[in-house]
């Protein structure tokens, strides 16, 4: 398999050259996706494949409509309506010049990420496992970056997420952790904290104010379409 990441943001681009350094079987490019050779991109979109803004607009724009129909079909119909956040599949797009395509979110709904979101490590961990499916209709495949646009998760914890990613699941390096704390080393590891500065995420507050159930009942009356 032929990996590729390619980016026309050169922040994200230096970032992966600094991640990936010393790592020969994966091509860094700073260009757009569609001027290079491949047969498969991936699209880092929302759990629902929608694909109607971001990178995911322009994959449209360039590929057609039956990417994003073949995508919703798919998700519809196979994974009870959500691509889950870790989970990775693949459809044809019908285009001649790249004929398949990777949805991998990096997210539920659009929304912010940060610093702080473990999510470009569990979309390249999905992206990484399905490459290691046998009988793929492809061997080339361009990878953009992942949760750094509507996400805006910093370049240089993107790139150190899907490093990891490919280390531990296209390499085969991951190790279990055995208990809570080393997930927890992990889970920070991953978001680039020393470990000096590590702390027990079971009482790290993130601030979020906590609506009530009434008002959920409000929010939510009525049947909801999507």
């Amino acid at each position: 398999m032929i990996i590729q990441l390619i980016d026309y943001n050169r922040e994200m681009v230096a970032a992966w050259e600094k991640a990936f350094s010393g790592v020969s079987d994966i091509t860094i490019q700073q260009n757009s996706a569609f001027a290079v050779f491949t047969k498969c991109i991936c699209s880092p979109a929302n759990g629902h494949c929608d694909m109607t803004g971001g990178f995911d607009l322009t994959i449209v724009n360039n590929l057609g409509q039956t990417c994003h129909a073949n995508a919703k079909k798919k998700v519809r119909e196979e994974y009870n309506g959500e691509l889950l956040v870790g989970q990775a599949m693949w459809v044809p797009t019908e285009n001649p010049i790249i004929p398949y395509m990777i949805s991998a979110p990096t997210m539920r709904c659009a929304q912010w990420l940060g610093p702080k979101s473990v999510n470009a490590y569990l979309a390249a961990r999905a992206i990484f496992l399905l490459l290691k499916q046998p009988n793929l209709p492809f061997s080339v495949v361009t990878i953009p970056g992942l949760g750094t646009g509507v996400g805006k998760v910093p370049y240089h914890i993107a790139a150190h997420q899907m490093r990891a990613a490919y280390e531990e699941f296209y390499l085969g390096k991951y190790v279990f952790p055995e208990n809570w704390k080393v997930a927890q080393e992990h889970q920070q590891y991953l978001c680039k904290i020393p470990q000096s500065q590590m702390t027990d995420l079971q009482f790290e507050s993130n601030n979020v104010n906590v609506v009530s159930d009434d008002d959920l009942k409000d929010m939510f009356d009525g049947p909801t379409q999507f």
